[in-house]
């Protein structure tokens, strides 16, 4: 005998919320990789950002604000805004971002002095980009060679330059 379809479908959603649930639960322990948390350690340190704080939260993919990794423990997004965060200096945008290889999403804003640095180039999987408040001097040239680029929001800022063709 076969069960009606009611009870058929609300067994396969069941079946369905269980593997999500199962899904979702086996991503909270993935471990950030070590490489990129000691990229992140020092991007910390050279944006003066203290609240990733590696003796009381060592994962930096589940527990760092701001920081979003893939199923390998790679960090794939950093978003952070650095006014209001107890950085009250200008920050320059250190060369160790290109420490990231992973990375798709980059956005950091607020307080930013000098320019871009050239480590971006080295964040070949780069899709999203914005840098904003506070940077200057040249559009730099390598942005053209991020060919994965999509989104790019350099605003406001004081550029002088275009944005480099793809």
């Amino acid at each position: 005998m076969e069960a009606p379809p009611s009870i058929a479908k609300a067994f396969l959603l069941c079946l369905l919320c269980l593997f999500l649930y199962l899904i979702s639960f086996s991503s909270a322990f993935i471990q950030c990789d070590l490489s990129d948390r000691k990229a992140l350690l020092q991007i910390a340190k050279d944006l003066s950002i203290t609240d990733w704080d590696p003796k009381t939260t060592p994962d930096c993919c589940n527990v760092w604000f701001g920081v979003g990794c893939d199923t390998n423990g790679r960090v794939t997004s950093l978003i952070h805004h650095l006014h209001g965060n107890g950085v009250e200096v200008p920050q320059r945008l250190p060369a160790s971002l290109g420490g990231l290889p992973f990375l798709e999403a980059l956005y950091i804003w607020g307080n930013l002095t000098g320019t871009i640095p050239d480590s971006i180039v080295n964040l070949f999987k780069l899709q999203n980009l914005h840098l904003s408040m506070g940077l200057s001097g040249r559009i730099p040239d390598f942005l053209s060679r991020l060919k994965r680029l999509t989104y790019l929001d350099l605003s406001p800022n004081s550029f002088t330059g275009s944005i480099p063709p793809t």
